[in-house]
């Protein structure tokens, strides 16, 4: 059975973030909210992301570009409380493009632990087992966990709308390569 094809869980801080910077399908609320200003100082609370899988989904984008990974080890022992369900039904319309992060993930990693042969048998195989695709998706959460926590360093110093749009302006001209 695949990973991406079943309902998975993000859990503790990481559920947090998820919260945080997510308007919709995300039962229970997060300590803390995104709020920005405006000019006149008028506080209102914002969300990068609509659903918590497309957040999960840039996540991993990010702690991939990023070469931004929490330990497998601190993944499988993040505490349960208020997790994050991304329900199966989803994740499936997005099946595909979850499985080419997935396998970007472990063609791009040295550190994984396989030679390249093992790697590219890796990403052409679904999981044969429950045990292999809980690891499958424990691994696939050291990045997105890592693009969680990139995602929140960086807008948790965003607090007004001029910083956001300057943050904005300033990733334009790095994706598109032109100065400000």
């Amino acid at each position: 059975m695949s990973i991406f094809s079943k309902d998975q869980k993000i859990s503790g801080k990481y559920a947090d973030i998820v919260r945080k910077y997510t308007s919709g399908n995300v039962s229970g609320q997060g300590p803390e909210k995104w709020n920005l200003s405006d000019d006149d100082g008028k506080i209102s609370q914002q969300f990068l992301f609509k659903a918590a899988v497309d957040m999960v989904y840039a996540a991993g984008w990010i702690g991939l570009a990023e070469g931004r990974r929490v330990p497998l080890e601190e993944v499988k022992n993040v505490t349960t409380k208020g997790d994050v369900t991304i329900f199966a039904g989803q994740i499936t319309p997005r099946e595909s493009r979850f499985w080419t992060l997935f396998r970007c993930m472990v063609l791009s990693d040295d550190g994984i632990g396989l030679s390249i042969e093992e790697r590219v048998k890796k990403i052409s195989l679904d999981p044969t087992t429950k045990e292999q695709g809980n690891d499958d998706w424990y691994y696939f959460l050291t990045y997105v966990y890592g693009g969680l926590e990139f995602i929140d360093e960086t807008f948790s110093k965003v607090t007004t709308y001029t910083q956001l749009l300057r943050f904005i302006s300033n990733l334009r001209c790095e994706v598109v390569g032109e100065d400000d």
